[in-house]
This record gives structure tokens, sequence and C-alpha cells, in this order.
């Protein structure tokens, strides 16, 4: 700890994942929060600090093992364990403070930005989902999701045109099924209130309706004008794609999460996301992934009303043709 405190602001951004002020408001919610305790050990009281700071190590170093981890900040295995349960599920109660729909003067704004420099008007944020790898499970279950190796978690997020989060939800399951990830969350009932006259955009593994609008099908058999609407909506994915990037980046545990219990990863998941919100605008570096071709989606679905399909052809008309 003694160490810690001699960093640069640089050196302490690199190692910690997030800057010097995140790190102190953090340290302050959590020394009045439930989840903290003093705990003596071997090595004595164990600080808001230093919870806060093991925690970062952790999430910010996919490599390091928990021994190591413990040894550099003076604790044992078992109370890193501690640490990271109890950081995590004190991070995943300030999510909705953190991670929330906008209000309806910041969707006006939203709005206006993907209007004027995302060319789409109307359109409000991205949803996506990606993978999470993670330890295999602990807990006995004859679940047909329980299987052998890593285990699967699926995150959802949607974010607007500064990669900044505006809804997110992890679970469990074995495949990337857009439209189940998407059904099973609490935006897929809450969407219309949330949106009202305008929409987000999403890869065709999502249902389209006026809310959430996605490609159209038949890609082989579209006028240029729909394929203008695909084309837009491809390059709108990117802001996903960056979104995803930036997370695993600033915190690599992401990249396969060593943990094993179900509540635990979720909580880890959704903390990063938090995170990533709190420190947003900081001077961390991201290695811009320079993708020209997002993945193309495996599945159209061919249950779209009438009603849905004129107002995406609408929204097709009125984008600019590049």
């Amino acid at each position: 700890m003694e160490t810690i405190a001699t960093y640069s602001d640089k050196e302490f951004l690199r190692h910690f994942r997030v800057n010097r002020d995140v790190v102190n408001e953090i340290v302050e919610r959590f020394k009045n929060s439930k989840q903290f305790t003093y705990q003596s050990g071997n090595y004595g009281k164990l600080t808001p600090l230093k919870f806060v700071l093991a925690f970062l190590w952790f999430a910010g170093h996919q490599t390091a093992s928990f021994r190591d981890i413990a040894k550099r900040f003076r604790i044992t295995t078992s109370s890193l364990f501690r640490v990271i349960t109890r950081i995590s599920e004190f991070l995943n109660d300030l999510s909705s403070e953190f991670i929330k729909w906008p209000s309806a003067e910041e969707l006006h704004d939203i709005e206006k930005n993907f209007r004027h420099e995302q060319s789409f008007p109307g359109a409000v944020g991205v949803v996506d989902v990606q993978q999470i790898i993670t330890s295999k499970i602990v807990r006995k279950t004859t679940s047909p999701l329980q299987k052998k190796g890593p285990n699967f978690f699926q995150l959802q997020i949607v974010c607007d045109h500064r990669r900044k989060l505006l809804d997110i939800f992890a679970e469990r399951v074995d495949s990337i099924d857009g439209r189940k990830i998407f059904e099973d969350s609490p935006l897929s009932s809450s969407l219309p209130e949330k949106c009202k006259e305008t929409f987000i955009i999403g890869s065709s593994t999502y249902p389209c309706s006026q809310h959430l609008l996605t490609p159209f099908k038949n890609i082989h058999q579209l006028n240029s004008i729909e394929k203008n609407f695909n084309e837009k909506i491809t390059q709108n994915r990117k802001l996903t794609q960056n979104c995803f990037a930036m997370l695993k980046q600033r915190f690599p545990q992401l990249c396969h999460v060593r943990l094993r219990n179900i509540d635990t990863i979720v909580n880890f998941i959704r903390a990063c996301c938090v995170l990533h919100n709190i420190a947003l605008g900081d001077n961390f570096v991201f290695i811009e992934e320079n993708k020209n071709k997002i993945a193309a989606s495996p599945k159209y679905y061919d249950d779209e009303d009438d009603d849905v399909v004129e107002f995406r052809k609408s929204i097709a008309y009125m984008l600019k043709v590049a």
C-alpha cells in the first residue's frame, strides 16, 4: 500500500484501470455501505481503500493469480474472495444510479446526435449482446446448462453515441440468441415506455418492433434504400462493439471471469459496467479495434408485424444514402 501512494496518476490509472478521483468516490460510498465491515486478520484490518484497490487489481489483471493478488495486498486468499464478493455486490447496488435510461431532455440530445452524427434519425441507442466466459460453476445441478469446462454468460447492453451504458442485463445461457436474451430482460416489456416516440437499433437476432429496429431480411432481394438502411445499422452497431471492447480492455477479467458462483459472477459483470459509466471520459488509453466488418447476424425472424415493416420502411426512406 505504501508503494501505491508513490504512483504517478498515469501509473495509478494503468494499474487500477480508473483514476484516483473515482477510487476516492467509491471508497467514501463503500465505507458507509451495508457490505463493509472492518475485518481483522493476520495482516491487520481491511480498510475500505484496501477493499476497493484489491477488487480493481483483480478486475484489471486477468492473468494474476488469487494468491499473487492476496500477497500483494497482504490479505489471505479467503479474504480476497470476500473482497470481490462484497465490492461486486456493493457496485451492483449502485447500478440504478449510474446505469439508467435517459430523461426526456437527455433523449432529445441523444437523438439529435444520432440524427446528425450517426445518420440515423429517431434512434437513441444500440442494443447488442456478447458472451462472457467464466470458470466452471461449482454448484451441482441437473440443468443441461451445467456442462464440463467453461461456462458462458451473456451480457446485453444498450449504449448511446458516447458508449455510455443505458441498460444492461446479464444471465447464464448456452447460446447467443439475441431474441431469448432480450425477452428474458426487463427491457423487453419496458422499451415502449422508455423510448416513446424514439427507438433503439439492433441486429437481426432481435425481434423487430417500432421501438427496436432491425435489418431488412431477404438481403439478396433488397432495393438500394433497404440496403442503405441495413448498412446504417451495421455502422451504428460498431458503437456497442466498441463499448464491449472498452469494457474488456479496462477490465480484462471479463475476458474469462475466474469466479464460480453464479450470483457473484452476475454481480461482478454488472459491477464492471457501473465502473465503466463512472469512469467514462477519463484518460484511460483504449486501443480502438479496427473492425471494418461487423459479424453477420445468424438469424432473421419471419413473424414481423405489417405495421412494423411499414414503420421500418418509413425510417429507411428518411436515411441519407451514402
